[in-house]
């Protein structure tokens, strides 16, 4: 899957596309497609090194906090959620490293919630 990754602190001109394995879903987390990423404040924080001392991951990170997509699978002891199910979600990025700026995140199931039927999911991130 295709990321936006960060090799270490710094500008915006640090970041790149890189390929990274498809994450697989652990015990209680589900694997979202993303169809949208927003820039949260803190992404532009996190990379500049302001919170480098709260950051539990080493490099690369990716980045990215808030995000909506379509559920893909589920781990096991998810029940809320099936795939297909439409969300939005957070990243608790700057403790694992997992952000939400790629084609797919595995996330824990409770810091998803399902998107409103209403909301194009391009504008369901924001």
């Amino acid at each position: 899957m295709r990321a936006s990754t960060l090799p270490r602190y710094g500008g915006p001109e640090l970041l790149t596309v890189a390929e990274l394995p498809r994450p697989t879903p652990g015990p209680g987390q589900i694997l979202v497609r993303v169809a949208a990423s927003a820039v949260n404040p803190v992404d532009l924080e996190v990379r500049s090194g302001s919170h480098a001392e709260n950051v539990g991951h080493g490099f690369p990170m990716v980045l990215g906090w808030d995000l909506s997509g379509v559920v893909e699978e589920c781990g096991t002891g998810v029940d809320r959620f099936a795939a297909g199910d439409r969300v939005v979600a957070m990243s608790a990025q700057m403790a694992t490293g997992v952000g939400t700026h790629a084609q797919y995140v595995a996330l824990d199931a409770d810091l998803a919630a399902k998107a409103p039927r209403t909301a194009e999911l391009r504008d369901a991130a924001a």
